[in-house]
């Protein structure tokens, strides 16, 4: 509509111009109408318009938006991009570690759900676009050691181009209170991030969980800013919550990797074979609902055996006996196959983080 409705003035106006030249008056009544049916069209179609803009980094993260990207297809005034966004490996000092066809497969974007529109982050231009809302879930920007997006796309960047970014995790963590040291230490490496930081928004799964990051930020910025973080961060709303789409039925075996590291033969040499059998014995008990795969890091068995062949062959005995499935792991792939399982258990490993 706005192109037809510039074309039409741009005809108005070379006509008025024709007459001019022509001597026949210069009325500009045509041309005038013309520019107020631009006025019209700008304004109905660009200016009342608005345009929200979803930046997932993966097509299982996605599902964190699903509900959100719904609703926000409800409203016909409003005009939604989804832009998955690649994410790059990169070394010690920042460097990016992938070639730019890597980069362009970790974007991942032909296994998106086929019926949402798929942009290019390449080609879309925040300047261009300027869009009112933007949903982001990777908080880290640069700060992620190992990862990163595209440095256009950190939040700390995009705030040049939008009035509102929201940033919604994109994975329900498990409930905690303020006894449980271990969750609110890792606090640290997710909510003290820049994409919590300089977003407008954060929305949480619960009341429990926003108390938790309001109580964690409140510290971590100083106490006079509590009111501030108590406005900035929501609870999901009903229509917005449950975003996360749960792969397995409840009635199906809950995946468990179980880490036995060779650190363990100079560390628990005196009880690890009795507290290997131990474990494998409880795990045994819940074989119902837990189905359990072995992973010895490192997989070569010769490594183990340099330190200690005796009690390296005793752990190696305990697992065939129990005929649970040992699995070996590439550490290229290490991150895919974490994924994999629900959860993990054990020593130390390049799969934790």
């Amino acid at each position: 509509n706005v192109i037809k409705a510039l074309e039409h003035f741009c005809d108005c106006l070379w006509q008025e111009y024709q007459d001019i030249s022509n001597g026949n008056g210069n009325t500009l009544t045509h041309t005038l109408n013309a520019l107020e049916e631009v006025d019209i069209a700008v304004t109905d179609n660009i200016i009342n318009i608005r345009e929200i803009l979803f930046l997932p980094i993966g097509p299982k993260e996605w599902d964190g938006f699903r509900s959100t990207y719904q609703n926000a297809l409800k409203d016909e005034d409003t005009e939604v991009w989804v832009v998955p966004l690649p994410l790059l490996k990169k070394d010690y000092f920042g460097n990016i570690l992938m070639t730019e066809e890597e980069i362009d497969q970790a974007a991942k974007k032909d296994l998106y759900p086929g019926t949402i529109p798929i942009r290019d982050w390449r080609t879309y231009d925040l300047l261009l676009h300027c869009p009112d809302v933007i949903y982001i879930q990777n908080p880290y920007d640069e700060t992620n050691p190992c990862l990163t997006v595209p440095p256009d796309f950190f939040a700390k960047n995009m705030r040049k181009y939008t009035d509102e970014i929201i940033f919604i995790p994109f994975k329900n963590t498990g409930e905690f209170g303020s006894e449980d040291i271990t969750d609110i230490y890792n606090m640290k490496h997710y909510v003290a991030a820049p994409g919590i930081i300089y977003s407008n928004q954060v929305k949480v799964q619960s009341e429990n969980i926003r108390e938790q990051y309001i109580r964690y930020l409140t510290g971590f910025a100083g106490n006079d800013t509590r009111t501030y973080w108590e406005a900035k961060i929501k609870v999901m709303e009903e229509k917005e919550g449950n975003n996360y789409v749960n792969t397995y039925s409840d009635t199906e075996s809950k995946k468990l990797l179980f880490c036995i590291g060779i650190n363990e033969l100079m560390e628990h040499a005196d009880i690890l074979t009795e507290a290997v059998k131990k474990r494998i014995e409880i795990l045994g008990e819940q074989k119902d609902h837990i189905k359990v795969s072995v992973f010895f890091y490192p997989s070569n068995q010769a490594q183990w055996k340099q330190i200690n062949k005796e009690l390296s062959n005793e752990i190696f005995a305990a697992v065939e006996n129990a005929h649970m499935e040992i699995v070996s792991i590439n550490p290229i792939d290490s991150d895919y196959t974490a994924q994999n399982y629900d959860a993990y258990y054990g020593s130390s490993s390049p799969l934790v983080p």
